[in-house]
């Protein structure tokens, strides 16, 4: 029941400060984005943030930083 809670509660606070992931790194590939703030990624957002630092580290070092080879 915590776990669900965590990721109401962090639902709840992306909504109250408009925060999309999806938004913010298509920032890093283009000044002018091509998403906008949508509800999905800031749903998508606040479970990412209601479940963890570790949860949101390993989405991160799989998909968006890669590391060097060498």
């Amino acid at each position: 029941i915590l776990s669900y809670l965590a990721v109401a509660i962090g639902i709840y606070g992306a909504f109250i400060y408009s925060f999309d992931l999806l938004y913010i790194f298509s920032l890093q590939i283009q000044p002018e984005p091509l998403i906008k703030v949508t509800t999905l990624g800031t749903v998508l957002s606040g479970i990412a943030i209601g479940m963890g630092s570790s949860y949101l580290h390993d989405l991160l070092s799989k998909f968006i930083l890669k590391k060097d080879a060498g």
